[in-house]
């Protein structure tokens, strides 16, 4: 009895010290010391040609993807991929068809045949009935 009673002790003091750590103050960052002047050299900007890209054009403009963010629009792990994926399209740009499959594996099949069919850029998978479903 009295080694359990030591074990808990120093297991609850393990757990106190790790939470206070967690908890303390960080550290003063380290100030960096410039570098010498001789060192810095500024490069010339690289020469392009043609005319400049559109404002809003972002780097996956035009390019079609199938997205499969599993599950059903509203579930909990589903609309956490969805959203990453959406925060995605955002900033890159390119055109995406959500497609929902309630973690339906019958389904997920016949909706990733249908995709293929498609012949999109891509076709990005989150969740699948397994490697051998797909051949």
């Amino acid at each position: 009895m009295e080694k359990r009673r030591v074990f808990a002790l120093l297991l609850v003091a393990v757990l106190l010290l790790t939470t206070l750590a967690a908890c303390a103050a960080p550290a003063a960052p380290v100030a960096e010391q410039p570098a010498p002047a001789e060192e810095v050299a500024a490069e010339a900007p690289a020469e392009t040609t043609g005319p400049a890209p559109a404002a809003e054009e972002k780097w996956c403009s035009g390019v079609d993807i199938v997205f499969f963010p599993g599950g059903s629009p509203g579930g909990p792990f589903a609309t956490v991929v969805y959203n990453g994926a959406v925060a995605a399209q955002k900033d890159l740009g390119p055109n995406v068809e959500y497609v929902w499959s309630d973690w339906n594996p019958e389904k997920m099949v016949k909706q990733f045949a249908e995709a293929v069919a498609t012949k999109p850029d891509g076709i990005a998978i989150m969740g699948h009935p397994g490697d051998d479903a797909f051949g």
